[in-house]
């Protein structure tokens, strides 16, 4: 049966008439976990590893967006996506790699799907373990010997994929060809991806900086003993019944969660809005019992803004992203600690995944006279912008920012822009290092958009941040057990006490690159 799978692809011709062109949130209990600090080769970089790829080829299985997009989309409409995706990275793509290489990945890509259970099941495969193995030798085969040098070379590879293992496995040929797209911009980077149904999956302009749901407010990390409570939300049921950073939830409602998972401790808190849950902590050596009621939680992106407790007015504004009312947010969260008395400012970063570029460019604003805020350089003109601070009346007290490996993308722009205009003393541990922008492309040959990285981000004196981040001024090592203390922000205390933090500021004004 598989003397089929020794065809050349080069007879499949496509129809080229059609397109020729050239931190978990679960019910009001976050759980806290840690983005790995990469080198800057493999940060931006595509993550071609076996189980990265299986894990891609299971996301995408289940997901019903795509399966419901294959089931109205026929081979042509593929083929014609798939020449337009091909056009598009020639033209906007950051760092393309070529079409050998795009090539060689998609056809592998493909042949690990044929070994994934869940791709399997999905797609009816009925296929014994045998012929399922040929067309992985055959399909690697073909990889090895791949030399495509253009979209059109690329999309006879793709044609014959799809109808080989149509007969061969019994597979859906838009099925195959879907897999050969994604292995495709898989090859490209982290973050390139193919959004079908474009109204659906378009940019995330509408990232919101509000959200209400149920649950008592802990955000926790593990431990041996069950969950340990990084936090309290401001405002929330936990912080109101006494719970405090470092307690050690060892039961709940007489459960244990020693041996838990933290989404087993999450599931175990969760509740309807008005129900009790009975708390047993572990805090210096005591255990206590704290009854707790569950309630409706706001959640803004500016998560807390107050004076610190036993300082001479050091504000504290933590941002857990910058969505739409971010600015606006901590606008207010500066005036009210202005009139509370504040003299100086601790901006928390850590563990901030980004969010929206105009946010970000309007919050560096109120701190930054002017000067460049951040630039972006990308192959098409259209993607080489720069964004300068350009109100007078900004807040000029002095700063401290913090920022750790799970600060990303936007938080390393505005740590960045603090850091080289000597605005602040940026604190903690190197940032993630994302420092790459994607657009969203609409297409035309199916409702849906292309995510494409199109540029990466460049500091206001032209450091480049993809891979790199932001290294702080002064570096806090991430302490081996979890600490009733905060390292972080006792360290920014002990510059502001020193009055390093206004020193640091009036120097590194005159040591950095001019502002203008």
């Amino acid at each position: 049966m598989f003397n089929k799978f020794k065809t050349n692809w080069k007879k499949w011709q496509p129809n080229l008439k059609l397109m020729a062109l050239s931190t978990l949130l679960v019910c009001g209990v976050m759980t806290t976990g840690t983005m790995a600090q990469e080198k800057k080769a493999q940060n931006f970089a595509a993550d071609l590893s076996p189980k990265a790829v299986q894990q891609r080829i299971s996301y995408r299985t289940n997901d019903g967006k795509l399966r419901q997009f294959l089931s109205s989309t026929n081979d042509s409409q593929l083929r014609s996506l798939f020449l337009e995706i091909s056009n598009l990275i020639d033209e906007r793509h950051v760092d393309p790699n070529n079409y050998q290489e795009r090539t060689k990945h998609a056809l592998n890509h493909i042949a690990a799907a044929l070994e994934n259970p869940e791709f399997l099941a999905a797609n009816n495969v009925k296929a014994d373990r045998e012929t399922l193995a040929r067309a992985q030798a055959e399909l690697r085969r073909m990889a090895d010997e791949a030399n495509a040098r253009n979209a059109m070379e690329a999309a006879q590879a793709m044609s014959w994929s799809m109808y080989q293992l149509a007969g061969g496995v019994g597979i859906n040929p838009t099925t195959i060809g879907m897999e050969f797209i994604q292995g495709n911009i898989d090859s490209l980077d982290k973050y390139s991806a193919f959004n079908p149904d474009v109204q659906a999956s378009a940019p995330r302009a509408d990232l919101k900086s509000r959200e209400e749901l149920v649950g008592i407010g802990v955000e926790m990390k593990q431990h041996e003993q069950g969950a340990v409570v990084v936090r309290p939300v401001q405002g929330s049921p936990a912080e109101q019944a006494g719970v405090k950073r470092g307690d050690v939830i060892r039961s709940i409602n007489g459960t244990t969660t020693e041996n838990k998972s933290l989404k087993e401790i999450a599931d175990l808190i969760s509740g309807p809005q008005g129900s009790p849950v009975l708390l047993q902590i572990l805090r210096e050596e005591q255990v206590q019992m704290i009854h707790v009621t569950r309630g409706k939680l706001v959640l803004e992106s500016v998560s807390e803004a107050r004076i610190l407790e036993g300082t001479n007015g050091t504000g504290y504004i933590r941002i857990d992203q910058f969505a739409d009312q971010t600015a606006n947010q901590l606008e207010a969260a500066l005036w009210k600690l202005h009139n509370a008395g504040m003299k100086d400012l601790i901006i928390d970063l850590r563990g901030n995944p980004g969010g929206l570029l105009n946010i970000c460019i309007e919050m560096c604003d109120k701190f930054l006279p002017q000067g460049t805020i951040v630039s972006t350089k990308g192959r098409n003109y259209s993607d080489n912008t720069s964004s300068a601070a350009k109100f007078s009346k900004t807040w000029k007290v002095p700063m401290v920012v913090l920022v750790d490996e799970g600060s990303a993308s936007a938080s390393e722009i505005f740590a960045a822009a603090m850091q080289d205009h000597g605005r602040a003393i940026i604190v903690g541990r190197r940032s993630y290092g994302k420092g790459t922008v994607q657009t969203h492309l609409p297409l035309r040959t199916v409702a849906g958009n292309l995510k494409l990285t199109t540029a990466k981000f460049y500091s206001p004196n032209g450091r480049e941040m993809a891979g790199a981040g932001v290294t702080p001024d002064v570096v806090v090592e991430k302490p081996e057990t979890f600490s009733v203390i905060d390292t972080d922000i006792a360290k920014a205390l002990e510059l502001i006490s020193k009055g390093q933090a206004q020193d640091f500021v009036n120097q590194m004004t005159k040591k950095r690159l001019p502002t203008s």
